[in-house]
Protein backbone atom coordinates (compact mmCIF):
# COMPACT_ATOMS: atom_id res chain seq x y z
CA UNK A 1 0.00 0.00 0.00
CA UNK A 2 1.15 3.49 -0.86
CA UNK A 3 1.14 6.34 1.24
CA UNK A 4 -0.88 9.34 -0.36
CA UNK A 5 0.66 12.86 0.26
CA UNK A 6 -0.57 16.29 -0.36
CA UNK A 7 2.43 19.49 -0.55
CA UNK A 8 1.57 22.95 -1.55
CA UNK A 9 4.43 25.01 -2.96
CA UNK A 10 3.63 28.06 -0.91
CA UNK A 11 4.10 25.84 2.19
CA UNK A 12 7.39 23.98 1.00
CA UNK A 13 9.07 27.48 0.39
CA UNK A 14 8.74 28.89 3.78
CA UNK A 15 11.27 26.20 4.31
CA UNK A 16 14.12 28.49 2.69
CA UNK A 17 16.67 27.56 0.49
CA UNK A 18 19.62 26.87 3.39
CA UNK A 19 19.45 23.10 5.17
CA UNK A 20 21.69 21.64 8.01
CA UNK A 21 23.74 19.96 4.86
CA UNK A 22 25.82 22.10 2.40
CA UNK A 23 23.86 23.18 -0.79
CA UNK A 24 22.99 21.23 -3.38
CA UNK A 25 23.69 22.34 -6.93
CA UNK A 26 23.68 25.67 -6.00
CA UNK A 27 22.67 27.70 -9.41
CA UNK A 28 25.37 30.54 -9.34
CA UNK A 29 23.89 34.46 -9.76
CA UNK A 30 24.29 35.67 -13.23
CA UNK A 31 24.36 39.11 -14.52
CA UNK A 32 21.02 39.20 -16.29
CA UNK A 33 21.21 40.61 -19.80
CA UNK A 34 18.97 43.48 -20.83
CA UNK A 35 15.54 42.76 -21.94
CA UNK A 36 15.30 41.14 -25.25
CA UNK A 37 13.32 42.54 -28.04
CA UNK A 38 11.13 39.47 -28.97
CA UNK A 39 7.62 39.67 -31.33
CA UNK A 40 4.55 38.66 -29.50
CA UNK A 41 4.67 35.31 -30.87
CA UNK A 42 8.20 34.93 -29.65
CA UNK A 43 7.57 36.46 -26.21
CA UNK A 44 4.17 34.01 -26.09
CA UNK A 45 6.51 30.79 -26.87
CA UNK A 46 9.60 31.91 -24.30
CA UNK A 47 6.95 32.52 -21.51
CA UNK A 48 4.98 29.08 -21.98
CA UNK A 49 8.84 27.59 -22.16
CA UNK A 50 9.93 29.31 -18.91
CA UNK A 51 6.36 28.50 -17.21
CA UNK A 52 6.42 25.01 -17.70
CA UNK A 53 10.16 24.43 -16.54
CA UNK A 54 8.67 26.52 -13.31
CA UNK A 55 6.37 24.04 -12.80
CA UNK A 56 8.20 21.09 -13.31
CA UNK A 57 11.09 22.38 -10.44
CA UNK A 58 7.86 23.24 -8.01
CA UNK A 59 6.61 19.94 -9.02
CA UNK A 60 9.85 18.11 -7.83
CA UNK A 61 10.55 20.12 -4.82
CA UNK A 62 6.95 19.46 -3.73
CA UNK A 63 7.09 15.60 -4.38
CA UNK A 64 10.52 15.25 -2.61
CA UNK A 65 9.06 16.94 -0.15
CA UNK A 66 6.35 14.56 0.64
CA UNK A 67 8.51 11.61 0.84
CA UNK A 68 10.29 13.25 3.23
CA UNK A 69 6.88 13.57 5.25
CA UNK A 70 6.46 9.91 4.73
CA UNK A 71 10.75 8.66 5.12
CA UNK A 72 12.26 11.56 7.35
CA UNK A 73 14.15 13.93 6.23
CA UNK A 74 16.99 11.66 4.40
CA UNK A 75 19.43 11.77 1.46
CA UNK A 76 19.35 12.54 -0.80
CA UNK A 77 16.26 13.64 -1.41
CA UNK A 78 16.55 16.14 1.98
CA UNK A 79 19.89 18.16 -0.16
CA UNK A 80 18.33 18.04 -3.72
CA UNK A 81 14.95 19.83 -2.27
CA UNK A 82 16.67 22.94 -1.66
CA UNK A 83 18.32 22.76 -5.14
CA UNK A 84 14.91 22.51 -6.34
CA UNK A 85 14.09 25.91 -5.17
CA UNK A 86 17.38 27.26 -6.26
CA UNK A 87 16.04 26.21 -9.86
CA UNK A 88 12.75 27.88 -9.31
CA UNK A 89 14.73 31.29 -8.32
CA UNK A 90 16.62 31.67 -11.38
CA UNK A 91 13.70 30.98 -13.33
CA UNK A 92 11.86 33.74 -11.30
CA UNK A 93 14.89 35.88 -12.03
CA UNK A 94 13.91 35.47 -15.56
CA UNK A 95 10.05 36.26 -15.42
CA UNK A 96 11.33 40.08 -13.77
CA UNK A 97 13.82 40.38 -16.36
CA UNK A 98 11.09 39.97 -18.94
CA UNK A 99 8.12 42.08 -16.75
CA UNK A 100 6.21 39.22 -16.54
CA UNK A 101 4.42 37.71 -13.37
CA UNK A 102 5.13 34.30 -12.77
CA UNK A 103 1.98 31.70 -12.50
CA UNK A 104 1.02 30.38 -9.23
CA UNK A 105 1.94 27.83 -7.87
CA UNK A 106 -0.43 24.62 -7.93
CA UNK A 107 -0.72 21.81 -5.50
CA UNK A 108 -0.02 18.12 -6.01
CA UNK A 109 -0.58 15.12 -5.03
CA UNK A 110 1.98 11.90 -4.74
CA UNK A 111 1.26 8.59 -4.21
CA UNK A 112 4.58 7.90 -2.38
CA UNK A 113 6.00 4.07 -2.37
CA UNK A 114 6.02 2.23 0.83
CA UNK A 115 9.92 1.78 0.50
CA UNK A 116 12.96 4.14 0.42
CA UNK A 117 13.92 2.83 -2.58
CA UNK A 118 10.86 2.94 -4.37
CA UNK A 119 10.50 6.82 -3.59
CA UNK A 120 14.02 7.08 -4.79
CA UNK A 121 13.02 5.59 -7.97
CA UNK A 122 9.92 7.79 -8.09
CA UNK A 123 12.46 10.70 -8.16
CA UNK A 124 15.15 9.28 -10.77
CA UNK A 125 12.07 9.38 -13.51
CA UNK A 126 10.75 12.79 -12.24
CA UNK A 127 14.28 13.79 -13.11
CA UNK A 128 14.29 11.73 -16.81
CA UNK A 129 11.25 13.83 -17.14
CA UNK A 130 13.14 16.89 -16.16
CA UNK A 131 15.90 17.09 -18.82
CA UNK A 132 13.44 15.82 -21.52
CA UNK A 133 11.64 19.11 -20.62
CA UNK A 134 14.17 21.15 -20.97
CA UNK A 135 15.52 19.73 -23.90
CA UNK A 136 11.95 19.66 -25.86
CA UNK A 137 11.00 23.63 -24.49
CA UNK A 138 14.72 24.86 -25.70
CA UNK A 139 13.56 24.64 -29.06
CA UNK A 140 10.97 27.61 -28.05
CA UNK A 141 13.33 29.99 -27.10
CA UNK A 142 15.84 32.52 -28.80
CA UNK A 143 17.15 34.51 -25.85
CA UNK A 144 20.62 33.40 -24.87
CA UNK A 145 19.95 34.30 -21.16
CA UNK A 146 17.13 32.27 -20.80
CA UNK A 147 19.20 29.62 -22.65
CA UNK A 148 22.09 29.12 -20.68
CA UNK A 149 19.35 29.31 -17.49
CA UNK A 150 17.81 25.71 -19.03
CA UNK A 151 21.02 24.38 -19.67
CA UNK A 152 22.66 25.18 -16.23
CA UNK A 153 19.27 23.49 -14.91
CA UNK A 154 19.64 20.64 -16.81
CA UNK A 155 22.98 20.25 -16.16
CA UNK A 156 22.01 20.42 -12.81
CA UNK A 157 19.52 17.64 -13.44
CA UNK A 158 21.65 14.62 -15.51
CA UNK A 159 24.66 15.34 -13.39
CA UNK A 160 23.72 15.95 -9.75
CA UNK A 161 20.22 14.81 -9.10
CA UNK A 162 20.52 11.73 -10.74
CA UNK A 163 23.14 9.85 -10.20
CA UNK A 164 22.49 11.29 -6.38
CA UNK A 165 19.03 8.93 -6.72
CA UNK A 166 20.96 6.21 -8.55
CA UNK A 167 23.37 5.84 -5.81
CA UNK A 168 20.33 6.04 -2.98
CA UNK A 169 17.98 3.87 -5.12
CA UNK A 170 20.94 1.09 -5.06
CA UNK A 171 21.17 1.37 -1.31
CA UNK A 172 23.91 4.15 -0.58
CA UNK A 173 22.27 5.96 2.49
CA UNK A 174 24.66 8.55 2.38
CA UNK A 175 23.77 9.37 -1.46
CA UNK A 176 24.51 13.18 -1.55
CA UNK A 177 25.28 14.97 -4.93
CA UNK A 178 28.93 13.91 -6.25
CA UNK A 179 30.51 14.55 -9.86
CA UNK A 180 30.45 17.56 -12.26
CA UNK A 181 27.30 19.74 -12.34
CA UNK A 182 27.48 23.15 -13.45
CA UNK A 183 29.50 25.67 -15.44
CA UNK A 184 31.47 27.69 -13.03
CA UNK A 185 34.43 27.36 -10.85
CA UNK A 186 33.36 24.73 -8.71
CA UNK A 187 36.45 23.20 -6.35
CA UNK A 188 34.46 20.74 -3.61
CA UNK A 189 34.92 19.01 -0.72
CA UNK A 190 32.53 15.94 0.12
CA UNK A 191 32.05 13.28 -1.73
CA UNK A 192 31.98 13.02 -5.19
CA UNK A 193 34.18 14.97 -7.70
CA UNK A 194 33.30 18.20 -7.36
CA UNK A 195 35.38 19.85 -9.91
CA UNK A 196 34.78 21.12 -13.35
CA UNK A 197 33.95 24.19 -14.71
CA UNK A 198 30.92 24.99 -13.36
CA UNK A 199 28.64 25.42 -11.21
CA UNK A 200 30.57 22.71 -9.68
CA UNK A 201 29.44 20.08 -7.27
CA UNK A 202 31.74 20.16 -4.12
CA UNK A 203 30.30 21.65 -1.04
CA UNK A 204 31.51 25.25 -0.30
CA UNK A 205 30.74 27.34 -3.11
CA UNK A 206 28.39 26.02 -5.11
CA UNK A 207 28.28 22.41 -4.81
CA UNK A 208 26.70 19.03 -3.89
CA UNK A 209 29.26 17.36 -1.90
CA UNK A 210 27.99 15.67 1.08
CA UNK A 211 29.06 16.01 4.83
Amino acid sequence: MKAIATFGLALALMAGCQSREKECCQVPAEETAGIPEMSPPELEATIEALSLALEDERKSEAMYMAVMDVHGERRPFSMIVNSERMHQNALLKQFDRLGIEAPEAHEWSFEIPDTFEGACQMAIDAEVDNAALYDKIENQVSDESILGTFAMLRNATENCHLPAFTRAAGGDAEAGCGGSCGNGQGGGKGKGQGKGKGNGCGGEGGGCGSA
